[in-house]
């Protein structure tokens, strides 16, 4: 009988071995790395330059939006405008269907503006929409951080017309302290400065727009009066709005102009720095490789 040959399986060598290692290795190189310089494509993130943002946002013509708003509030209260305002409105609450809007626009303006902005400029791979997007957004968070503040130690009670004190010694009611009236109602009107936080921090952003100027400046001055008429008078007292509108666009121009700054500076200078972790593969080594992209 013939004898058959001994098939013995051959063991792939240590280099044939690593191949598929090597094969998987390179692609993941790649894809990490591509990663990476998408990402270094922009240093911007809704926190960019916070820190400075908010200091800004308080000191140099802003101090002086600011005192404008104390001023105007101390002003409008002992001129009685305040109390004849709100009484008009009161007494005319059928003519001010027009102020509607306003809730809504404070609540849903600023995310569906947000949002809308950032998706499009990531579907367009567009970093300028993008960095609106962060601006809008740093510039309503700390208004509304400010605003809650302010509330939370005047302690003003909104315009009741039909509560038993007088609407007059109503008007020229402050509760100094800490959360004596809350942090929903009071001075300034959260809703006027969340507007003109965010169309300020949209007009230092695009300044050279100048329909959006137009808009944006109406559309602070519709919500000084609405909050103004809303419900009967109700709402706001007058200088609520007008200080929620000075310290609304203080905040919101700084942070604006300051993104649109990073923006510029991005373009002029794309290089930002990123650091990538790339696995490592060849012939009897295997690790990983931490790089940084400039």
């Amino acid at each position: 009988m013939e004898r058959l040959p001994r098939l013995t399986p051959r063991l792939p060598t240590r280099r044939q071995s690593a191949r598929p290692f090597c094969a998987l290795a390179a692609i993941a190189c790649l894809t990490v790395t591509a990663d990476c310089a998408q990402a270094a494509s922009t240093g911007l993130s809704p926190v960019s330059n916070i820190g400075a943002n908010a200091l800004h946002s308080f000191t140099g013509r802003n101090a002086a939006l600011h005192g404008a708003g104390i001023v105007s509030t101390y002003l409008l209260v002992n001129a009685d405008v305040d109390y004849r305002v709100s009484r008009y409105f009161h007494d005319h609450g059928a003519s001010s269907i027009w102020s509607l809007p306003v809730t809504a626009g404070a609540a849903l303006g600023p995310a569906v503006t947000i949002s809308s902005l950032y998706l499009v400029g990531k579907g367009r791979a567009d970093d300028e929409l993008i960095g609106a997007s962060y601006a809008v957004f740093q510039a309503v968070a700390l208004n509304l951080a400010c605003v809650s503040i302010l509330k939370a130690v005047t302690g003003r009670p909104h315009p009741a017309p039909d509560a038993a004190e007088d609407l007059k010694s109503q008007s020229k009611t402050f509760r100094f302290g800490f959360l004596r009236g809350g942090v929903f109602w009071g001075w300034p009107s959260g809703h006027t400065s969340t507007i003109a936080a965010m169309m300020s921090g949209l007009m230092g952003y695009y300044p050279e727009n100048r329909w959006l100027a137009v808009g944006g400046y109406a559309t602070i001055a519709y919500a000084v009066a609405s909050v103004s008429a809303f419900h009967g008078g109700g709402m706001h007292w007058l200088s609520d709005g007008v200080a929620g509108a000075l310290v609304g666009y203080a905040i919101g121009s700084t942070v604006g102009s300051h993104y649109r700054a990073l923006v510029d500076r991005e373009k002029s200078n794309p290089s930002v720095s990123k650091r990538c972790v790339l696995p490592l593969a060849g012939r009897g080594v295997v690790g990983i490789s931490i790089g940084m992209l400039l």
